[in-house]
C-alpha cells in the first residue's frame, strides 16, 4: 500500500498529496484509493500519480514510483487500476 500524490507539474517538487492505496480490490489487480477530498474528482482516467510508500513493509521504492491511472471508478469506494510507467535510465 501506498500514499498517492498527484504530480502538479514536470517539475517534481509540486506534488499534491491526493489520499492512499487502502487495500487490494476483487482479482483484476485493482486497487481500493482512499482520497482526502471526497467531494472533487480530480482523478482521471490517464493520469500519471506518483505512489510513495505508506510504511517499511511496503514494496514501493522509498524515492517514489510513477504509475498511471488506466481504470478508474468512483461510487461507495474509489476503486482503480494503476499501471507502473517504464523510466529509461540513459
Amino acid at each position: 500500500m501506498g500514499v498517492l500524490f498527484l504530480v502538479m507539474a514536470k517539475d517534481k517538487l509540486k506534488k499534491m498529496k491526493m489520499g492512499f492505496v487502502s487495500q487490494p480490490h476483487g482479482i483484476r489487480g485493482e486497487a481500493e484509493l482512499r482520497l482526502f477530498n471526497t467531494e472533487d474528482r480530480v482523478l482521471e482516467e490517464g493520469m500519471a500519480v506518483t505512489l510513495y510508500p505508506s510504511n517499511e513493509r511496503s514494496c514501493l521504492s522509498p524515492e517514489g514510483e510513477d504509475w498511471t491511472i488506466t481504470k478508474l471508478r468512483f461510487g461507495n469506494k474509489v476503486i482503480c487500476h494503476l499501471k507502473a510507467l517504464a523510466i529509461a535510465h540513459n
